[in-house]
């Protein structure tokens, strides 16, 4: 039986998300997937200031990524492909 309940605001749009390993792929600051998880299983990788070992962590609007002490902005762009 369906729920006859709905929320009472639906925003218009889908927020953006991007996964971290793919993040890190599209803003060229690793060279394949591999070295992504690599990276991140090791610690090498902060997300908001915090070392992040899930390489599918899913990254919201705003969220600052470090590595090799450069800090990027996910700003909602995503890969041509998704």
């Amino acid at each position: 039986m369906a729920s006859r309940y709905r929320p009472l605001f639906q925003p218009p749009f889908a927020a953006p998300v991007l996964k971290l390993d793919q993040f890190l792929k599209y803003k060229g600051l690793v060279g394949t997937g591999g070295e992504a998880k690599l990276r991140i299983q090791r610690g090498d990788v902060q997300v908001n200031g915090s070392i992040e070992t899930r390489r599918g962590r899913q990254l919201a609007l705003g969220d600052a990524v470090t590595i090799n002490g450069q800090e990027v902005l996910f700003m909602g762009e995503r890969p041509a492909d998704h």
